[in-house]
């Protein structure tokens, strides 16, 4: 578990998925290129949940444009 993930550019994580909404909560490895290490470790807490961001609003995401194909 420590040679591939160095050899292949990438570092394995923890990840935890919710399953549905009753809170089942569900791990899993995820790899992790290692240029993407500082942005994965920003956005996740040590446990691989996904941490919230304070700055994006509901209001934010209403007046935000929206691109039409």
């Amino acid at each position: 578990m420590y040679l591939l993930p160095k050899w292949g550019g990438y570092e394995l994580r923890p990840e935890v998925l919710t399953v549905d909404d009753e809170g089942a909560n569900t791990h899993r490895l995820t790899k992790v290129p290692v240029e993407e290490l500082a942005e994965w470790d920003r956005e996740h807490d040590e446990a691989g949940r996904l941490r919230r961001r304070p700055d994006s609003t509901a209001s934010d995401i209403q007046s935000s444009p929206v691109e039409k194909v």
